[in-house]
């Protein structure tokens, strides 16, 4: 950890992207003592490298080198010790503020920004390549890469994981305890309910499929993957013979003008019936906690009925300010201020993200694709004018009030008898 300067300015980080589960076990954290909420230091916990990374005292000077992480400090309490973000980060309310330590091209990370920024802290989604983590460990930074996030009980995971590391452990819990509350709610309404069967759709007619955070929301909300139907695992390619083969009921995606007008998709029930859903492509890319609020819109489109005696269509907000510009957010550029970025800008830089998340060696398939997801549907926004339905960015937050999971209690025995 480097020293910190007398003028520090404390910011918060935010960074969520991926740690097995089990992270919040005393075994997992190594020397920390067992604990239910309350932070201790120095915190040990192995990483996505397989690296025993040590934090000796609560980080005040943090920085998060994809959005996920991001999201989730400013989720939990800590956006104030935040001091460098990535440029897609810019959707989360104050991000414009941090420094934008985002590279060009394939050097998605500027190693330089991140080390003068001397923070005492590092998180790095599983995006990240190794190499970029031991450049950064090299110039002596305390850095901690998250693992792959397959689930809901991943995000919950990284998110209690980030909040040890970063000493803000109660809100980190709360964080968890209203997400899964939430989770847990959706999946008993519409347990019961026919599954629709759907696709989640990005840029280039990838689609998630089994081992997939973006494929357990579509699941949780209630509807069939037919990625995952079809034996697909990861983020790959779907052909255009699978489309044709299936019954494709919806089109979730958080842009729609990549849905193709030409056959087989012009031919699916979704177009045919409009049921093409818009959600907001920073919260359902990224594994942090506000993939809840696309979850709650697919559930409330798909089975309205449930989820509205459910009392599950509205919810209270959380910590996050969610404003309407989450989904008109542009890049930060490398002044701190904004650039007007385009979805094909937008798949470039996907692209140099997915092509250096490959040359990782550890789950290269699922990363690169990920990279694609991280990048490209946090920039693609502004489109949900043309889309059939669509989710805002100041939408239902994910906090259930008590007198909400009493009357999903009611319902939900009403509607079993």
């Amino acid at each position: 950890m480097l020293p910190k300067t007398a003028s520090a300015v404390l910011v918060v980080l935010v960074m969520v992207a991926g740690i097995g589960p089990a992270a919040a076990s005393p075994a997992a954290m190594g020397s920390q003592p067992a604990q239910t909420a309350s932070c201790s230091f120095p915190v040990t916990a192995t990483d996505a490298t397989g690296t025993d990374v040590t934090v000796d005292e609560e980080p005040e000077r943090i920085v998060t080198l994809q959005p996920s992480a991001a999201q989730t400090l400013w989720e939990i309490g800590a956006r104030d010790k935040v001091v460098g973000v990535s440029k897609y980060a810019s959707y989360l309310d104050g991000a414009e503020s941090r420094t934008n330590i985002s590279g060009a091209g394939q050097q998605f990370v500027n190693v330089e920004k991140v080390t003068g920024l001397e923070p005492d802290l590092v998180l790095a989604p599983n995006t990240i390549p190794n190499e970029t983590v031991e450049t950064l460990r090299g110039a002596g930074l305390t850095v901690f890469k998250f693992e792959f996030a397959s689930s809901f009980a991943d995000i919950s995971s990284k998110t209690n994981r980030t909040g040890q590391l970063v000493g803000a452990c109660d809100e980190a819990e709360r964080t968890v305890s209203e997400m899964e509350t939430r989770v847990d709610a959706i999946r008993q309404a519409v347990g019961n309910e026919s599954a629709s069967g759907a696709l989640y759709l990005q840029t280039g007619s990838f689609v998630p499929g089994n081992g997939t955070f973006i494929g357990d929301v579509l699941t949780t909300g209630g509807a069939e993957n037919l990625a995952a139907s079809e034996g697909i695992e990861g983020y790959q390619k779907i052909s255009a013979e699978v489309v044709a083969s299936q019954n494709v009921e919806w089109i979730v995606t958080s842009d729609r003008s990549i849905v193709p007008d030409e056959a087989p998709w012009s031919g699916t029930t979704a177009v045919q019936r409009n049921q093409t859903l818009v959600v907001n492509g920073s919260y359902i890319s990224e594994p942090a906690p506000r993939v809840i609020l696309p979850l709650t819109e697919i559930a409330r489109n798909l089975h309205p009925e449930a989820i509205q005696s459910a009392n599950l269509s509205e919810t209270s907000i959380g910590q996050a300010n969610r404003s309407a510009n989450a989904t008109t957010a542009q890049p930060i550029a490398a002044d701190g201020g904004t650039v007007t970025t385009s979805a094909d800008d937008a798949a470039t830089s996907a692209g140099d993200g997915a092509t250096a998340a490959a040359t990782d060696g550890s789950g290269a398939a699922d990363d690169a694709t990920d990279a694609d997801v991280d990048a490209t549907d946090a920039a693609a926004t502004g489109t949900a004018a043309d889309a059939t339905t669509t989710s805002s960015g100041s939408g239902p937050g994910f906090g259930v009030t008590v007198a909400i999971v009493a009357l999903l209690g009611a319902a939900l025995l009403a509607r079993r008898t």
